[in-house]
């Protein structure tokens, strides 16, 4: 798993070997090429969203009769 804070920071857990999250692992050098991949896995991913289509105008509803 890799997560990235803020513009720097990031974390990188080795799900096999460390379940329990104990250790980030992003900063060790063999570990640079992995990083590399989730991040352009995660600008693609974002280059594909599209912002959400809102409908701007008002709806009416049922007209409720008062007495």
């Amino acid at each position: 798993m890799s997560i990235q804070y803020g513009e720097t920071r990031h974390v990188l857990y080795d799900m096999d070997n460390d379940p329990y999250e104990t250790r980030n692992v992003a900063d060790d050098v063999q570990n640079q090429e992995v990083l590399k991949q989730h991040q352009l896995a995660m600008d693609r991913f974002m280059a594909s969203l599209k912002p959400p289509q809102f409908d701007l105008e008002p709806r009416t509803g049922p007209k409720i009769a008062r007495d």
